[in-house]
């Protein structure tokens, strides 16, 4: 009796597991640019250095432009948006920047 139990509780987690990951991966979130903002090519802010590597722009958004969100992280002095813009190349914008973000569905 108490395997029976064990097996069904494993199940049923799996099963809510299974669940949420569908959840979360049926979402995407886009970041609506409001003004002209700079993609940078490392995950840090134009004109910060960090070791021997120094950002380059990749290109400027404008307003009205969209990327898709791939990942955000909270570093000690900024937000970084990781980001993949409509041409397929991976950028990053930071906190502070003029953007708001907007949930969209596959």
């Amino acid at each position: 009796m108490k395997s029976s139990v064990k097996y069904f509780s494993i199940i049923l987690l799996a099963i809510i597991s299974f669940t949420l990951w569908l959840l979360k991966n049926n979402e995407m979130i886009l970041l609506v640019f409001s003004s002209p903002t700079k993609v940078m090519s490392e995950a840090y802010p134009d004109g910060w250095a960090q070791g021997n590597t120094s950002t380059k722009v990749l290109t400027v958004l404008n307003e009205g432009d969209t990327a898709l969100l791939i990942e955000k992280r909270t570093e000690k002095e900024f937000q970084t948006y990781k980001i993949k813009l409509n041409n397929g190349q991976i950028g990053f914008v930071f906190s502070g920047d003029s953007f708001h973000e907007q949930k969209k569905s596959k």
